[in-house]
């Protein structure tokens, strides 16, 4: 059986899916992880296919602006003055992770897609003709 496991963010958010697909495979399986193009050579480390995506959430997450900001955000009015900067900067990144992740999803000749991103949707599934999703509850 072939996985095709996706998550975004930092090496915290990535080593938990490298190790589960470091045991599909040892299991008999394939595996393929697309996540940050930095994380490529980790991901081929295990010995598992990588189908990268773009480094800017990455990036973004790590640049001093954005840190700071989630950081200092204690209070409802921090909340609010700096949350609408926060979301103009991720939404095109977020846009464009979603379209390569369905790429990677498309290509990949998988059975089973493990959608580890928060945006999760059942209709992704057919559209991408996969017999199978495993995805993290939206809350």
């Amino acid at each position: 059986m072939h996985v095709l496991i996706t998550t975004l963010g930092s090496r915290g958010d990535v080593e938990p899916y490298l190790a589960l697909g470091a045991g599909l495979q040892a299991a008999g399986h394939r595996v393929t992880l697309s996540t940050a193009d930095r994380f490529t050579s980790d991901i081929e480390a295990q010995g598992l296919t990588a189908a990268p995506t773009s480094n800017a959430l990455v990036d973004l997450i790590g640049d001093d602006q954005v840190r700071e900001a989630m950081e200092t955000m204690t209070n409802m009015v921090e909340v609010v003055k700096r949350a609408g900067a926060l979301i103009r900067r991720m939404k095109p990144v977020q846009k464009a992770l979603i379209a390569e992740t369905w790429d990677a999803a498309r290509e990949a000749a998988r059975d089973i897609v493990a959608r580890l991103g928060g945006y999760t949707l059942a209709l992704e599934v057919v559209a991408v003709n996969v017999p199978a999703l495993i995805g993290e509850p939206l809350y």
